[in-house]
Parts: C-alpha cells; sequence; structure tokens
C-alpha cells in the first residue's frame, strides 16, 4: 500500500469514528428523552409541542405548567451555553466538547441522588439545550444531535435534491435517516436502563461520561484532525 491508499485509508477509518461519535450522542438525546417521558411525564425534545401546549393552557384559562417554563427557560439556557462555549465556531472541535460531555454526565449522576424532579427536568433540558447547540461539522454540513423534526426534514430535502440530479446529496439522506434510527435506537436503550437500574439518570450520565472519553480518544490520536484534511485523490 503506497503512502497515498495509506492517507485515504486513515481518512476513511478517522471519518467512521466521528460519525460514530455522533451517533452516540443522538443515541444518549434519544434514551434521556425517554428518561423524561417515563419518569417526569414530559419530553424534553419537543419544545414546539410545549410551546403549543402553553397557547393551549392561555386561551382555556388554564394555569400553565411550571414546567413548560422550566424546559423552555433551561434549553434556552443550554444553548446560550453552547454559545458562550462555541461562538468562534472552530471548524475542528476542541478540547472543551469532550468537557462538556464529561461535566454533563457527572451532573446528571449528581441530581439522579438528590431526586427532586424540576432539578432533573432543569439540568436535563439544559444539557439537551447545550447539547443541540454544540457546532459540529461533518462534510461541511452542521449537525444537530437532537432534532428528529430536522433530520426528517433535512432528509427529504436532500433526497429532492438527489432526484433533481445532485448526486452529492445522497449521503445525507443515509446520514440523517441513520439519526433517525440510533435516536429510536436510544430511546430503547434508554428504555432498558430505566427497567433495570435503580439510578437510571445515572446510569445515562455514565455513557455520557464514556461519549465524552470516546472524543478525547479521537482527539489523541489525531481522528478529528484527519477528517478535515482535503485528500486530493
Amino acid at each position: 500500500m503506497n503512502k497515498k491508499s495509506k492517507a485515504i485509508k486513515a481518512h476513511e477509518i478517522a471519518n467512521y469514528r466521528f460519525v460514530t461519535w455522533i451517533y452516540w450522542m443522538t443515541m444518549l438525546t434519544g434514551a434521556i428523552n425517554v428518561y423524561a417521558i417515563k419518569e417526569l411525564g414530559t419530553p424534553i425534545t419537543h419544545h414546539t409541542g410545549n410551546s403549543s401546549e402553553i397557547a393551549i393552557s392561555l386561551y382555556e384559562n388554564l394555569d400553565i405548567p411550571y414546567r413548560l417554563f422550566i424546559l423552555l427557560g433551561s434549553f434556552f439556557i443550554g444553548s446560550a451555553l453552547s454559545g458562550i462555549l462555541y461562538y468562534d465556531k472552530v471548524r475542528i472541535p476542541k478540547k472543551r466538547y469532550g468537557i462538556s460531555l464529561i461535566v454533563g454526565g457527572s451532573a446528571l449522576i449528581f441530581t439522579d441522588f438528590l431526586n427532586i424532579e424540576s432539578s432533573r427536568l432543569f439540568l436535563i433540558s439544559l444539557l439537551i439545550g447545550m447539547q443541540n447547540g454544540m457546532f459540529i461539522k461533518y462534510k461541511g454540513t452542521l449537525i444537530r444531535t437532537s432534532h428528529v423534526t430536522g433530520y426528517l426534514t433535512d432528509a427529504g430535502f436532500a433526497l429532492g435534491s438527489y432526484i433533481r440530479g445532485r448526486e452529492t446529496e445522497f449521503w445525507k439522506v443515509k446520514f440523517y435517516i441513520l439519526s433517525i434510527v440510533f435516536f429510536i435506537v436510544g430511546g430503547f436503550v434508554g428504555y432498558i436502563i430505566l427497567e433495570n437500574f435503580n439510578k437510571p439518570l445515572g446510569a445515562i450520565g455514565v455513557l455520557y461520561l464514556l461519549c465524552g472519553g470516546y472524543y478525547f480518544y479521537l482527539r489523541e490520536y489525531n481522528q478529528i484532525h484527519l477528517i478535515r484534511k482535503r485528500q486530493k485523490i
């Protein structure tokens, strides 16, 4: 194998490992969303529906559930934190990406022992808001890891573009559909954790720690930088 072939092979392996990290985060979002639905009675990635619920409550003169304000406010704060952390929008993710996941996972473990519903709701929504705001680019496309509605839209748009003759768009169709699949798989895993662990949120927190550790593995072995290099084939 010549030098050029080795470089191409190394790029392909790095690309696969980086995508694995993205899908891992998507699975974690699916798991934590199922936890929120089953344990806290509300999804934390569905703020279109939450906003509609506020409108319904206002029209019917009902007390607006406090959880909606916690959900929307904490998600917004989490997104603002992302803006503070990732404001420079660098093409190559830095250490702060892995640190954010590790800190978030540690916070989930700690919060699970507090056993206070409002604190869990706040932290989970804040974490997902921050995670969704991460500036992650893959093949020039900005990736969000908690927005299935967006995945459906992007997959459909990419498919339409492919049908119209833009063959380079087909990878997006596969990527977004797989993202939806991994979100569902993550939800399934979340349900298994919920049924088999006394501290399910803490168990999900451990998976966040591992995900952050995997990111540092990618950085340590230069996998993040390799996928950014333009190979002249």
